[in-house]
C-alpha cells in the first residue's frame, strides 16, 4: 500500500505533492474508474476527504474487500489525523509511519534518553497514564503532576503535550467534561451530553461532571488525542480491572514494549487493539510481533465492543494469524485468564491457547 502524505508549510521548503504523491494519485484514479467510479480523486483534497470513509465505500476493489479492508478509514473523521491502521498499511513504506511518530513523541524520547533507564522507564509510564487518564486538565493539576518529573521531560509535556482551553465545545463559557474517561462532552442531537472520546462513547453513556469555567484549563492536543488517548481508553480500563482482581499489572512497561504484562517474571505480555479490520491486525502482528515477542505467552487484547458489533470478528482475527504464538482474545477473555493465572500454584501453569 502507499499513502498520500500531507506537506507542512514551513520558511523555506518547498510546498507541493512529490512525484511518488502523483503517481499513486493517478493510481487510485486508474482503480476507481476501473471500477466505473468518478476520477474525483485526481485532486488531492477530494482524496483526502475520501480518506476519512471506509475504503469499501470509495475505494471497493476485489482486493481490497478480500483482504478485509473494507472497513478501513485511512483518516479519523474527527481529528483528522492518520488513523492505527493508516500506520499499519504504511509500515512498508519508508520513513512514514516513523514520521507521524518522530513529529509527536521526539523531544519527548530526547527527554527520557537522558535518564537512567529506570528512570526513564518510570517517567515515561507515569507521564502516559496521567495523559490517558486526563485529556482535559486543571493547571494547578497539571503543574502538580509535573513536579515530581525530572524537569527536561515535565518541559516536554508542558510546552507539548497541552494546549490551551478556550471554551466548551457548544460555545457556552464553561467545562462540561464526561465522568468516566475526562474529556470534554457535546451536545447530542437526539438530547443529552455525549463523550467525544469514541473509545469511551462505545462503553455506552456516562453522566457529565458539572460544568466548571474554561480558564486555566488544557486540553491534549490533537495528535495525542489521537495516538494515545483514544487507544488508552480500553488500555486503562483493562489495567484497573486486573488491579481490582488482585492481579499485579504493569502499565507500558518498558517504555511501551507491551500496553499491559502481568508482572516482570509473569512472562505475560498483552498487547490491545481496536482495528476496523480484523485480517489487517491479524496479518500485522504476525509479520510483526513487536514488544509482544518478548514474551513467552503473547496476549493479543481486543476490546469487547469491538469484538460484539463486527460478526465473526474474533474467529476472523484468528484466521489471520495463524497456529503461530500469538493468542487473541478480547478484553473480557484476558480479565478472566489473568485472575486463573494468579490463582494458579506454582509449578502448575500452563500456557494453553
Amino acid at each position: 500500500g502507499v499513502v498520500v502524505s500531507g506537506v507542512n508549510r514551513r520558511p523555506g521548503s518547498r510546498v507541493s505533492l512529490t512525484a511518488e504523491d502523483r503517481r499513486t494519485i493517478a493510481l487510485i484514479s486508474r482503480a476507481r474508474l476501473s471500477l466505473g467510479l468518478s476520477d474525483s480523486t485526481s485532486e488531492v483534497h477530494n482524496l483526502l476527504a475520501l480518506c476519512t470513509q471506509p475504503l469499501a465505500d470509495w475505494l471497493p476493489l476485489p482486493e481490497v474487500l478480500e483482504q478485509g479492508l473494507g472497513p478501513v478509514r485511512l483518516i479519523d473523521p474527527v481529528e483528522l489525523m492518520p488513523t492505527l491502521e493508516a500506520e499499519g498499511l504504511a509500515e512498508d513504506v519508508a520513513g512514514l509511519a516513523s514520521l507521524v511518530e518522530e513529529q509527536l513523541f521526539g523531544d519527548f524520547r530526547e527527554a527520557l534518553a537522558k535518564l537512567t533507564p529506570a528512570q526513564a522507564e518510570e517517567a515515561y509510564t507515569a507521564v502516559r497514564d496521567f495523559v490517558v487518564r486526563h485529556p482535559v486538565v486543571h493547571m494547578k493539576e497539571l503543574e502538580s503532576f509535573l513536579e515530581d518529573l525530572p524537569s527536561g521531560v515535565a518541559n516536554r509535556v508542558r510546552l507539548g503535550f497541552y494546549e490551551p482551553l478556550a471554551a466548551r465545545l457548544d460555545g457556552s463559557e464553561g467545562v462540561a467534561l464526561c465522568s468516566r474517561c475526562g474529556n470534554l462532552t457535546k451536545t447530542h442531537a437526539g438530547g443529552g451530553w455525549l463523550c467525544t472520546t469514541s473509545a469511551c462513547q462505545q462503553h455506552g453513556t456516562a453522566p457529565m461532571k458539572p460544568g466548571q469555567p474554561a480558564v486555566e484549563h488544557f486540553r491534549l492536543t490533537r495528535g495525542l488525542r489521537q495516538y494515545w488517548l483514544e487507544p488508552g481508553i480500553d488500555e486503562v480500563l483493562l489495567f484497573d480491572a486486573l488491579k481490582a482482581h488482585g492481579v499485579a499489572p504493569r502499565l507500558y512497561p518498558h517504555r511501551d514494549r507491551v500496553d499491559i504484562d502481568l508482572g516482570a517474571e509473569s512472562g505475560v505480555g498483552l498487547d490491545l487493539k481496536a482495528y476496523a479490520s480484523p485480517e489487517l491486525l491479524g496479518r500485522r502482528l504476525k509479520k510483526r510481533a513487536g514488544g509482544l515477542a518478548f514474551y513467552a505467552q503473547r496476549w493479543l487484547v481486543v476490546p469487547d465492543w469491538l469484538a460484539n458489533a463486527t460478526p465473526g470478528y474474533m474467529d476472523r482475527l484468528r484466521g489471520a494469524l495463524g497456529a503461530g504464538p500469538i493468542q487473541a482474545m478480547t478484553t473480557g477473555q484476558a480479565l478472566e485468564r489473568a485472575v486463573a493465572l494468579k490463582n494458579v500454584k506454582p509449578g502448575q501453569e500452563t500456557t494453553g491457547a
